[in-house]
């Protein structure tokens, strides 16, 4: 009997990503797997471990569709084939395949593992990437005898491959694996081989999470094993309706346990207040928790009374500016990290005082008032040939050239800064210019100038610095 070998996997994988913080909308539930998957095997026509997570989820305020390369209309009764966009139809998609194995195998079976590319590019998942996603797979590999001893490694390339398709734009998934369900088909070998899949899993998860995945282990076996004649089909390989609930059950807990969590994060500690400059004061400190969804900074002007949240820094940040401040004043900051569950506790505050602001005040200033003198009156300037004034400038008068080289005027002063600075004029350019002339220039006393501002033809303006007009 073909059906009978399409067993319960070896374990379930929950993947997900973007996973909101309190009940919500949970994006789309990708389910691989074999025949428990599938529900073709289970004595219940009209349910599926698929739509008692379904009814979970919907009743604790979770709403989200089901994805998957392929559907079926005889296991489950929630699809009426009319591919239609009634919303129970979003929810009978998925990846369940009779009688497959995680991965290659010398029976014929499919291989889920080698068959994940193909599924991530047909269906309904061609267009509708999972945010979580439900892996049963491993029965068969058991009851098979296919190669157990490299069946938990082979659980560990699946979770690579499905991670080696996803682009970019995807969800990074979170990842909650889980210990399969009894087989008591044999008992002498079959018990034997599920309790040492199951022991082998935290160490596949363990691998997982050491390379940045977040990874969880979840245990569909107790709950089936300690009511096994009541889960579960006299096959001994496939849970019954009472046992898709008890599944489902599982599945939503474990949901449920990372959407909520079910306390606060740890405080952040260590929080030490910077002043970078007159406006900005850095804020720097210790993340000490692993399930905050963001933090909360407060900020009060004598650090006992005043306090007022501005920002709220996201999970796993250490840092934050603080910008738009006054000069020369104290500011006081505290911090903590929050989740579904509520807020840690708060830090120890932290102050510091923003700098003096600096006015720059100029080197040398020449108004040009029918004189060249220059304030300070150490760098007054120089007439070089003819130059005139003209009234009607921005103070009483100004100095006007004709546009010959020979008259110009020149300031005595040597810059040898060590920050930037700048030089600024006022020019009003009367006439066009057949070419290029330098209006201030910059000398290195060996008769060579580079032009810092000048007229163009046609009386435009133009900036030279440092050899790149502007």
């Amino acid at each position: 009997m073909p059906w009978i070998s399409t067993l319960l996997p070896f374990l379930a994988l929950l993947l997900f990503s973007g996973v909101p913080a309190v009940a919500a909308d949970l994006g789309a539930i990708w389910c691989i797997g074999d025949s428990i998957t599938q529900s073709n095997a289970d004595g219940d026509p009209n349910g599926s471990p698929r739509k008692s997570l379904k009814a979970l989820l919907l009743t604790n305020g979770y709403t989200f569709s089901y994805t998957g390369d392929r559907t079926t209309t005889n296991d489950d009764g929630m699809y009426d084939g009319s591919f239609a966009n009634a919303i129970d139809n979003l929810y009978q998609f998925h990846s369940g395949i009779s009688g497959s194995t995680i991965g290659a195998n010398a029976h014929g079976r499919t291989n889920i593992t080698a068959g994940v590319p193909t599924f991530w590019t047909s269906g309904r998942l061609a267009v509708v990437k999972p945010n979580i996603i439900l892996i049963m797979l491993g029965t068969n590999d058991v009851d098979l005898n296919d190669d157990l001893a490299h069946a938990p490694a082979r659980m560990g390339t699946l979770i690579d491959t499905i991670y080696g398709q996803r682009s970019v734009s995807d969800p990074d998934p979170t990842v909650f694996v889980a210990q399969i369900v009894p087989n008591r088909r044999h008992l002498e070998t079959h018990t034997a081989a599920v309790s040492a899949f199951n022991a082998a899993l935290p160490a596949v998860v363990a691998a997982q999470q050491n390379i940045g995945r977040k990874v969880h282990l979840v245990d569909q076996f107790t709950p089936i094993n300690n009511n096994y004649a009541a889960t579960m089909m006299a096959d001994d390989l496939h849970p019954n309706a009472v046992g898709n609930d008890t599944m489902a059950q599982q599945w939503f807990a474990a949901i449920q346990s990372v959407v909520t969590p079910s306390a606060p994060p740890l405080a952040p500690s260590a929080l030490v207040a910077t002043a970078n400059s007159s406006s900005q004061i850095t804020l720097t400190w210790t993340d000490n928790a692993s399930n905050e969804t963001g933090f909360k900074l407060e900020r009060s002007p004598d650090g006992s009374s005043g306090w007022t949240q501005i920002a709220t820094p996201a999970a796993n940040a250490t840092s934050y500016g603080d910008s738009g401040l006054l000069a020369s004043t104290a500011y006081y900051y505290r911090l903590r990290a929050t989740n579904a569950a509520g807020d840690s506790s708060y830090t120890a505050t932290a102050s510091a005082t923003t700098t003096t602001a600096v006015t720059p005040s100029p080197i040398a200033r020449w108004r040009f008032e029918n004189n060249l003198v220059a304030e300070p009156p150490t760098y007054n300037a120089t007439a070089v040939g003819t130059v005139g004034y003209t009234t009607g400038a921005v103070d009483t008068s100004a100095l006007i050239l004709d546009g010959q080289l020979a008259n110009y005027a020149t300031a005595p002063f040597v810059i040898n800064p060590t920050s930037n600075f700048t030089a600024a004029a006022w020019i009003k350019v009367a006439a066009a210019s057949a070419s290029t002339q330098n209006l201030l220039q910059q000398e290195d006393g060996s008769g060579n100038g580079r032009g810092w501002l000048y007229r163009k033809a046609a009386g435009n303006l133009g900036c030279y610095l440092g050899g790149a007009e502007t």
